[in-house]
């Protein structure tokens, strides 16, 4: 697996034809934004020895990876300059993965009836740090949605999706809690791991392509190149 990571204040790389048609009637920003994290992608797919090809996306707006990869993109305007970060893998390795990057300040409450289940919103019942907490199963969720997504074959919410936030919060477990008849049994219940950085909270999620349950990222990073 390699990982890619830029801020969103740097210069962008002209982007392929077919990749600045997708966006060609995008307001600035997220032309900005979507120019940004094609520059990490193909710094990361060059690294793979995978060059010369536009990264399209599909229906959804997902990025379609070339044949044999699995990836995800994540960027943020939070932190002193903002965040783009990039992760790719072989499938031969990585059946999915999914990284998130959000603001670290708390979820605001009007949302949680979207974001969090009934569980979820029970379990923060009282507790001073609810917020803080509803924001890192928002990020995990977030993650969770990128890795299962391709595979599901069906829209999913957040509110399909159990987190349980670790004791030391720096990492979960999330599982999807509703029927995906697509869904293969290692991508149900996935393991994540949490990092901060630069007022930045970041969530991936990575099953392995092995017959074991996916143990997540190994350790927790220092901006993102370890985490994956």
């Amino acid at each position: 697996m390699v990982t890619e990571e830029c801020d969103l204040l740097g210069p962008a790389e002209a982007m392929h034809p077919a990749e600045a048609a997708l966006v060609e009637r995008a307001v600035e920003r997220r032309r900005r934004e979507f120019a940004i994290g094609r520059q990490c992608a193909r710094r990361a797919l060059a690294r793979l020895g995978v060059t010369g090809l536009p990264l399209l996306a599909g229906p959804n707006g997902a990025p379609l990876w070339p044949a044999g990869l699995v990836g995800s993109i994540t960027h943020t305007h939070a932190g002193p300059a903002g965040f783009c970060g990039v992760a790719v893998a072989a499938r031969q390795d990585v059946v999915a993965l999914g990284i998130d990057a959000e603001g670290a300040d708390s979820l605001a409450p009007a949302l949680w009836d979207f974001v969090l289940t009934g569980a979820e919103k029970r379990r923060l019942d009282g507790n001073t740090r609810a917020g803080h907490l509803a924001k890192l199963a928002f990020v995990a969720k977030e993650a969770t949605l990128k890795a299962v997504l391709p595979s599901a074959g069906q829209p999913l919410d957040f509110r399909d999706i159990h987190v349980d936030v670790a004791p030391a919060e720096d990492g979960f477990v999330a599982e999807v809690v509703v029927q995906v008849e697509n869904l293969p049994p290692d991508m149900r219940r996935c393991v994540g791991r949490f990092a901060r950085h630069d007022r930045i909270i970041l969530a991936a999620v990575v099953v392995p392509n092995r017959g074991e349950p996916a143990s997540g990222p190994e350790r927790p990073f220092v901006g993102f190149h370890a985490m994956c």
